[in-house]
Formats: C-alpha cells, structure tokens, sequence
C-alpha cells in the first residue's frame, strides 16, 4: 500500500501534525513547556525500551555503514535528544512574538 492511500502513510502522519501544531498554539506557554518536559522524562523512562526496539529495526535494515550509525540511538544520544527537549522549553516563547517589522513608503 503506497503513502497515498495509507491513513497512516506520511500524508495521514502530516495532517496529524498540522492538527497537533493547532492544538499546541492555543496552549499556554507553561503548559507547551511542561509538555516538552515531560517528554523529555518519557524518553529517559523509556530509555531502554527505545534502544531495544532501535536495535531490532536496526537487525532488519539493509543500510550501509555510514546510516546504520547515525540512525542508532545509544543511551547518549537518547539523553541528548532529551536534554535538547529541556533546552528548547527554556527558551523564550516563539509563539505570538514578531520577529521583524517595517512599514513600506507606498
């Protein structure tokens, strides 16, 4: 079944995610980062499941060398994917924030 006509094929997965970002913009800011944070804790607590089931798609991939390593995820790089979670919810909120502004002569 191709992507087309898959519910769940990347064209189902891009609607969830424009419905999500909807969602996510009427959150406040405190709530969009507790949400980061907790996602972030989830991949600490599934740390070792996540590298579990890595390791089996990794068992069943035909990629090269050079692919298998930046796909493996290693308890490092599932910590920093985490620690980056945490540092984007301490950023500033990006939402509502004009980040450039002019007015034409015309």
């Amino acid at each position: 079944m191709d992507a087309h006509a898959s519910p769940t094929g990347i064209f189902g997965l891009a609607r969830d995610a424009r419905l999500a970002a909807r969602g996510l913009a009427r959150l406040s800011c405190a709530q969009r980062d507790a949400g980061l944070h907790e996602a972030a804790a989830a991949l600490r607590r599934h740390a070792s499941a996540i590298a579990d089931a890595n390791a089996k798609d990794l068992a069943a991939s035909q990629a090269g060398d050079a692919f298998r390593d930046r796909l493996t995820l290693t308890p490092a790089r599932i910590e920093a994917m985490a620690r980056g979670m945490d540092e984007i919810a301490e950023l500033p909120d990006p939402l509502a924030r004009s980040l450039a502004e002019w007015t034409r002569p015309n």
